[in-house]
């Protein structure tokens, strides 16, 4: 016989208390999300098994019947972290062909009421203007390259202050550019980020009960 509280996917259990019966026995460290997921979906039956429905103020946005099931990509509006290079600590200073400098990625959020949740920029190689490769040296190097040279977290970028317009909700991470005997002339890297989106939001809805004589 098949043991419901580690596999209940594969058992004809109708209720819980058929899946806890084992429970005390499972070594399955995932016993209990098993348990909740299967909570779930007794939960969802029986409710889908009920005759009436009453619609909130605002029901389903695709489907006019209550019942029907319909999932659809939601809207949603580009919204990206903006980033810049900062480098540089004087007026007159230059990245040389032969040179070592410390540049700062700085990533900014300048929306009031969205997260950017885990945002992870992937560095591309250093090329050269027109994407060529850079040249190498005769150890196999490049001469021009970018540390760290795969990727950089920068964690959740947080809401900006609207009543502070002036200070900008930024993070910052150090990167080093090297070029050792390189040939002069404008090079660039691309960056790859992704992230997810977080919207602190809220909702009130009312539902009528219509109530008869007993």
């Amino acid at each position: 016989m098949v043991n419901p509280a580690t596999n209940p996917t594969t058992t004809k259990i109708t209720s819980l208390s058929d899946f806890v019966a084992d429970f005390p026995q499972s070594k399955d460290p995932k016993i209990c999300k098993l348990a909740e997921d299967f909570a779930d979906r007794l939960l969802d039956k029986e409710c889908e098994a009920k005759e009436c429905i009453i619609d909130a103020g605002h029901p389903h946005p695709h489907a006019k019947d209550p019942k029907a099931k319909v999932c659809k990509p939601a809207d949603i509006p580009e919204l990206e972290p903006c980033f810049q290079i900062h480098w540089g600590d004087g007026p007159k200073d230059m990245i040389e062909t032969t040179d070592t400098e410390c540049l700062c990625i700085t990533a900014c959020n300048p929306y009031s009421n969205v997260t950017f949740k885990d945002l992870t920029v992937v560095i591309s190689v250093v090329t050269k203007a027109d994407g060529t490769p850079v040249p190498e040296l005769p150890d196999g190097t490049p001469s021009v390259y970018i540390k760290p040279a795969k990727f950089v977290c920068f964690g959740d970028l947080p809401p900006c202050d609207p009543h502070k317009p002036d200070k900008q909700s930024c993070l910052s991470r150090e990167l080093v550019l090297v070029s050792c005997g390189a040939k002069e002339g404008d090079y660039c890297f691309k960056i790859l980020y992704c992230y997810s989106i977080h919207f602190d939001l809220k909702g009130v809805e009312k539902f009528k009960l219509p109530l008869c004589a007993s």
